[in-house]
């Protein structure tokens, strides 16, 4: 201890330097004079988590959880942090908070990096990083069936420690096994069993949150409005998520996956050390970060059978703006509601989530159809959207319209590629998809059986036989890209399809997913969590424009391409307001975080008719609104 001020001067020194002309030196000091001042575990000093513009290894740690490349050049331009604060510790976190308050620096919190406008790295005004990755513990309890999951952990993580216990449970999230769970649960967190589990936050019990004032609060000690926010809220607007506690679900020991198409991989990966037979319903990408996977919801392929992460979230551990740290019982049941779906960024820091282990049969089975326009891909996509969201909730087929080249006359054309997650064997998935869907003309050597946790690499897309240790990698492709996002309330009719299909072939570097809703996901109301995207929405749709080039022209080019197709696409969507998907970041959609009427433009498409009600939690939480962005949640001026 009595080297830290010694060390903590040659920062002040070494970033006095590089600083002056963007922060006062003033600020800069204080910050990283208070640092030490707060933090509580002298075998984990805080200068090691310190990382500033001068030390040699800033500009990695900078990008190493960041795979956006058309926001990190920009940010890396004009937007770059006063310093990281890559937590080993909760009292780093704590920290961070308190002397980033006092010295009126802004945070951003960051567990996977999966922001798709860069708003947990980037900001333009003074501000600091607090990196959640090194948070990334995953505690499975059998006994109960439930998981206590760290914000840093990814999905890959999460589903690798459910097979470690268990080849029958499992967990609905996202397919991305990159996903952070801080930030994919406070989405909502779908996957490929939101049919049948619904959401992550749907599955979420618990959650700990620091807020404004640095307290650490659970579920009780939030109150069950912020437990509320926090569950498809966006978690960010109400305090920092330490962690969730999910609960897990059952699922058989083989799925069947069909394809016509810490981080979620390490939290994977822990569950599957100890069972064969549980899971967690999160992203399919491998590398999202827990923390953010699950504040915006957590969707996964597991969806309609066992919700949104958040609905299978337990508790959580949260560091509020005055760096306590808070668990569900201290944060109350109304921060808790907030930081599962309403952003957790809005309310502090979520250092873990306690979740609630499903359970998964044995073997699942994957299948995939693909065909083009020419091969009739027009026709199928019209009936596949009157009938997946109708399928057992069993059943998830998730569609992946592409742009590929053409034959004969060299133009592109589009490949619709239908990818199916099935709970249970092929010999009972085949008559219910042929019976409902028979123009697909599914078969069995369309299908593969394997067990849950081999699934998840099926959908994160690594090659048959690859090793489940692929789900601990926390390091996701970079790409510049754009996305954009709509709910359908309705079936599109085929115009809107040729429309679509056209404008994609001008885009040209395009693909899309559209996923069906339905079953579990239409019983949870509206207001159960944050996450309002429930019963009468049939699918969630995401386009995604990608590109190589690195100039300003370029991404110019491709998002005013992406602005066309959004508005191409008007008529065919939910309207009043056109909601949106939180974890599928766009600032097109409007940006303020200070004025609550300004930000109802935003709010309203996110969390249509709870955003009210996450306002007044972010008024009890930090009425001061200190854990703002962009897109953030101000607090209701009247509460």
């Amino acid at each position: 201890m009595r080297g830290l001020p010694i060390l903590v001067s040659i920062i002040l020194f070494s970033i006095s330097l590089v600083t002056s002309k963007s922060y006062p030196n003033s600020v800069v000091d204080n910050f990283l004079q208070c640092l030490p001042k707060h933090y509580r575990n002298p075998s984990k000093p805080i200068a090691k988590a310190i990382y500033t513009p001068t030390h040699p290894s800033f500009q990695s740690v900078y990008e190493l959880h960041t795979y956006n490349l058309r926001v990190l050049t920009q940010a890396n331009a004009t937007h770059k942090p006063m310093a990281i604060v890559a937590a080993l510790h909760e009292s780093h976190v704590q920290a961070a908070v308190i002397c980033a308050k006092e010295s009126g620096l802004l945070v951003r919190i960051r567990s996977g990096g999966h922001d798709y406008e860069g708003l947990s790295f980037s900001s333009s005004v003074p501000f600091v990083i607090i990196d959640l990755s090194n948070l990334r513990s995953i505690k499975i309890d059998m006994k109960t069936e439930t998981a206590w999951v760290q914000a840093g952990a990814t999905t890959g993580e999460l589903y690798y420690r459910i097979a470690e216990k268990s080849n029958v449970h499992a967990f609905p999230a996202g397919v991305c096994t990159t996903l952070g769970i801080g930030g994919h649960f406070t989405g909502g967190g779908y996957g490929n069993m939101l049919r049948k589990f619904g959401l992550s936050i749907d599955n979420v019990v618990d959650a700990q949150l620091i807020n404004a004032k640095g307290r650490i609060l659970n579920r009780k000690s939030m109150g069950e409005d912020v437990f509320w926010a926090i569950r498809g809220g966006g978690g960010t607007s109400f305090g920092i998520i330490l962690s969730w506690k999910i609960k897990l679900v059952r699922v058989p020991p083989k799925v069947t996956v069909f394809q016509a198409g810490a981080t979620t991989g390490e939290l994977y990966y822990r569950i599957a050390e100890k069972s064969k037979v549980h899971a967690f319903p999160a992203g399919v990408c491998t590398t999202l970060g827990i923390g953010g996977h699950f504040t915006g919801g957590g969707y996964g392929n597991m969806l309609r059978k066992f919700g949104l992460s958040i609905d299978n979230v337990v508790d959580a551990q949260l560091i509020n703006a005055k760096g306590r740290i808070l668990n569900r019982k201290s944060m109350g049941e109304d921060v808790f509601w907030a930081i599962r779906g309403g952003g957790g960024t809005s309310f502090g820091i979520i250092l873990s989530w306690k979740i609630k282990l499903v359970r998964v049969p044995p073997k699942v089975t994957v299948f995939q159809v693909a065909k083009t326009l020419e091969q009739g891909a027009t026709v199928l996509v019209h009936k596949w959207l009157q009938v997946s969201h109708k399928l057992d909730k069993d059943i998830f087929i998730r569609i992946m319209p592409v742009t590929v080249a053409g034959t004969g006359n060299g133009n592109s054309t589009v490949r619709v590629s239908f990818i199916g997650h099935y709970l249970g064997r092929t010999n009972r998935l085949l008559p219910s998809v042929n019976a409902s869907f028979p123009e697909l003309g599914l078969q069995r050597k369309d299908c593969t059986e394997m067990s849950w946790i081999e699934s998840t690499l099926y959908w994160a897309g690594f090659p048959n036989g690859t090793s489940t240790d692929v789900l601990l990698n926390r390091v996701p492709n970079k790409v510049f890209f754009k996305t954009k996002s709509d709910y359908l309330k309705n079936v599109m009719p085929k115009a809107g399809l040729e429309t679509l299909w056209k404008v994609m072939m001008e885009i040209g570097n395009m693909w899309m997913q559209m996923s069906p809703y339905g079953g579990r996901m239409a019983e949870i109301s509206e207001s159960e969590t944050a996450f309002a995207h429930r019963a009468g929405t049939l699918y969630l749709v995401q386009y995604t424009a990608h590109w190589s080039e690195g100039s300003s022209e370029a991404t110019k080019k491709y998002v005013e391409l992406m602005r066309k197709l959004y508005a191409e696409m008007a008529p065919y969507v939910s309207t009043k307001p056109r909601e949106a998907f939180l974890n599928y970041r766009d600032l097109d959609i409007g940006s303020n975080n200070t004025d609550f009427e300004a930000a109802k433009v935003y709010g309203a498409k996110y969390f249509k008719g709870n955003f009210q009600r996450l306002a007044e939690v972010k008024a009890k939480i930090d009425p001061h609104n200190f854990f703002k962005n962009e897109q953030s949640i101000p607090p209701f001026p009247s509460f």
